[in-house]
């Protein structure tokens, strides 16, 4: 298993959702020990599956499984698959990342009212 590319793994899919009641947001920084984080977030069942969804390699990786060259599908399309069934989406995100998704504001819009751990 290439564990960069199991991220996109259908096998990590969950029970597809209308969308997220709660969001909670990892804001991390490189080599912090989020990675880890956010994989025993996802053994929880609680959580979603916190990734680097924002990663603009990881973004571009998404758009072409999706098919799409919208941002903001991608993140609808993430929030029904990656979404547990008690509601909760997880994701990371670096500072980098803010300004991948069109900076802080949309980064609201696509998570309102969301939890931010940092």
């Amino acid at each position: 298993m290439h564990l960069y590319k199991d991220q996109f793994s259908e096998s990590h899919d969950l029970p597809r959702r209308e969308g997220p009641d709660k969001t909670l947001v990892i804001a991390s920084t490189p080599r912090c020990g989020s990675h880890m984080l956010g994989h025993t977030l996802h053994q929880t069942g609680a959580f979603g599956f916190p990734l680097e969804y924002a990663n603009p390699e990881n973004l571009r990786e998404w758009k072409r499984r999706i098919e799409t060259e919208s941002t903001e599908r991608v993140i609808r399309e993430l929030t029904q698959r990656r979404t547990s069934p008690n509601g909760v989406f997880g994701i990371k995100l670096h500072y980098t990342h803010i300004n991948v998704l069109g900076g802080f504001d949309r980064v609201q819009s696509f998570f309102p009212g969301a939890h931010y751990v940092l």
